[in-house]
């Protein structure tokens, strides 16, 4: 964590030799505090505390990253496709998590592409396309917005 800042990867980093539990022990070492059982039981992962992080399935490794982030009490979080490969019940967890956390002051930054599920968190969307600004206001101006339509979806033509 730096001033407060903490991002996840794509790909979860997590110490994959080591158990959960002693993966949140060294996050409670990195910033200064006791173990989060909060968070981990509202990632239900006290079930899993002994596995080794390396045996965990996909879905259980994504909540593990995230966890371990918020573990670490950051100011603001950088999520990087938290979405990807996890069930409508996992995104659905999430989502409470991540309004949770922000509710509580957390600014987060979403890097997503299940529209769904962004627009279900967003309270301001920028959008971008080969690194410039198309569109950037709220979500229901977004899912409107021609350009953002035209970019992404494509028209009507063009799949005719």
């Amino acid at each position: 964590m730096e001033n407060g800042l903490v991002r996840t990867f794509q790909q979860t980093r997590a110490f994959l030799g080591l158990t959960v539990a002693e993966n949140f022990r060294i996050a409670a070492v990195s910033s200064g505090s006791a173990i989060d059982m909060e968070i981990i039981e509202a990632f239900d992962l006290h079930p899993l505390m002994k596995e080794t992080a390396g045996d965990l399935s996909y879905a259980f490794l994504r909540r593990l990253g995230i966890a371990l982030a918020l573990s670490l009490h950051p100011k603001v979080l950088l999520l990087d496709e938290p979405a990807v490969g996890l069930t409508s019940h996992d995104l659905d967890r999430m989502a409470s998590i991540i309004r949770a956390r922000n509710a509580r002051g957390v600014t987060i930054l979403l890097v997503e592409h299940n529209m769904k599920f962004l627009m279900s968190l967003a309270t301001r969307v920028t959008v971008l396309a080969q690194g410039r600004v198309l569109f950037e206001g709220s979500p229901e101006k977004c899912q409107s917005n021609p350009l953002v339509i035209e970019t992404y979806l494509g028209t009507e033509a063009e799949h005719a």
